[in-house]
């Protein structure tokens, strides 16, 4: 199964926050906030998943990393993602499912009107 965050933030500025919590320049504490902050929506949607993973393998991510087998780092176009997210969280309040831990909507809303902002999705292949 795969989970997924997306964060209102380029993939650049996800790495380089990421640097600062393994280098210890700031506490877990710190880096959990500002990540907290940056959410958009995280989960374990299938169907957003599935999409996630197509669009990487189109080669429509801007950047993508792996730090390890379990886990891709992907640099997204909000236009991609905006209306996919909106209608799988619409989906899932409709019909009380719990794929989806977490949504910011205030953040869901801004990021449809700036559909050329890179976006991180970070995916984990999970058991």
């Amino acid at each position: 199964m795969l989970s997924f965050a997306v964060y209102n933030m380029p993939l650049a500025d996800y790495e380089a926050l990421s640097e600062q919590f393994r280098s210890q320049q700031i506490t877990p504490l710190q880096y959990q906030a500002e990540l907290g902050r940056l959410s958009v929506v995280s989960g374990f949607d299938a169907t957003a998943a599935e999409y996630i993973v197509s669009l990487k393998e189109q080669g429509r991510a801007v950047t993508a990393t792996s730090p390890n087998a379990w886990t891709t780092h992907l640099g997204i176009r909000a236009g991609l993602l905006a209306e996919m997210l909106a209608e799988r969280v619409a989906h899932t309040e409709q019909h009380l499912l719990r794929d989806i831990r977490k949504v910011n909507k205030l953040t869901l809303a801004q990021i449809q009107t700036t559909p050329e902002k890179e976006l991180t999705v970070v995916m984990v292949e999970e058991n």
